[in-house]
């Protein structure tokens, strides 16, 4: 059965199915098998979801809803650090806003809030910092 992979790397992608064909009951391994997958691909994009999805029987809808619940997933590419920066109404009163510029700035950020060299994550918190 052929899949529509969008340019991910052939190689990885029959590590995954391997692994994945060791699991009798594949949807009691769901998780085990996605954090497989992120941990060899680095992230899970949605071409991956649904691959991961016809090998397993189950559902992309369900895969998804698998990936966007549990916060140690990830749909984007993600640098080595995270940086978090405010964006409450405290945090933005006293200069959260230059800070996130400067940040942008000088890591050269894209607009998944990666930066140039991949190092470097971005991750807004509206949440008031004390």
């Amino acid at each position: 059965m052929k899949f529509n992979t969008m340019g991910l790397d052939n190689a990885l992608l029959k590590s995954l199915k391997d692994y994945i064909d060791t699991f009798d009951n594949k949807e009691n391994n769901i998780i085990s098998i996605l954090h497989y997958a992120q941990d060899i691909f680095g992230y899970l994009p949605k071409e991956l979801q649904v691959y991961i999805a016809r090998l397993t029987g189950l559902p992309a809808s369900r895969i998804n809803g698998i990936v966007t619940f549990y916060s140690f997933f990830n749909e984007k590419k993600m640098g080595k650090f995270k940086v978090d920066v405010c964006l409450g109404t405290a945090c933005f009163v006293k200069g959260s806003e230059e800070i996130m510029k400067a940040f942008k700035d000088e890591l050269s950020v894209d607009g998944d809030g990666l930066s140039e060299d991949g190092l470097f994550n971005k991750i807004f918190s509206f949440q008031d910092i004390l």
